[in-house]
């Protein structure tokens, strides 16, 4: 048994932790690799990575900063102040998807810095399903509170070229990946004429919480 508090040493964890455990199933005896924490080494990096088959939460430590190794857990105990894992063995319920297939790697950054709140009401909730629905990309907007945090400002990557592409969110050492529900068009929308990409920078004032475009790197459309 593992105890993360959120507090002194163990505080950093729990946070992520927190984030990790947002997303995972409570209760599927049939499908174990989406209620548990999957943790993996590659070179001399540890990726910690939950799913739940329509979304993935991951983050990376560098080996000598990791709090476990590799395996996978269960999440026993989520409360405000404390998280418990437990080692636990898949078994005849199947192995670990493999989560480096999902990850999307013709995704250009389309917003940095940019703040999600939970809140379905603040201003920045709408202008991201905006962005994102003009790009012809529609997401479940409950993985959009999964990522919500105060202390987070996130970076943006979608492939614009890409109708029903995932989405790519990051921020210092964590990423979620949001695959996205079926669009009615069938093409993105982008002028044929042109393969000119989206990429524009949003920024977030923290004392005035005001969204805001700062900078538009190349024109998308020529109509």
């Amino acid at each position: 048994m593992m105890v993360f508090k959120n507090e002194g040493k163990t505080k950093q964890c729990f946070n992520d932790l927190v984030f990790l455990s947002k997303i995972i199933l409570r209760n599927d005896s049939t499908r174990l690799f989406m209620t548990i924490l999957n943790v993996e080494t590659e070179n001399d990096k540890i990726f910690f990575v939950t799913t739940d088959g329509r979304a993935m939460s991951i983050v990376e430590y560098s080996i000598d900063q990791s709090p476990l190794k590799d395996g996978h857990y269960q999440f026993t105990k989520i409360q405000k102040d404390i998280i418990v894992l437990e080692s636990v063995e898949i078994g005849s319920l199947g192995k670990f998807p493999n989560w480096r297939h999902a990850l999307p790697d013709d995704n250009i950054k389309v917003i940095d810095d940019y703040y999600v709140s939970s809140d379905k009401e603040h201003y920045s909730f709408f202008s991201l399903i905006f962005i994102l629905s003009n790009l012809c990309i529609n997401i479940n907007h409950k993985y959009l509170h999964n990522i919500a945090s105060n202390n987070n400002l996130w970076s943006i990557w979608v492939n614009p070229l890409k109708a029903n592409s995932a989405v790519k969110f990051t921020s210092e050492n964590k990423t979620a990946i949001i695959m996205p529900i079926a669009c009615s068009e069938e093409v993105p929308i982008i002028h044929h004429a042109t393969e000119k990409l989206i990429k524009t920078v949003a920024t977030v004032d923290k004392n005035t919480e005001w969204f805001s475009f700062t900078k538009i790197r190349e024109k998308l459309f020529e109509f």
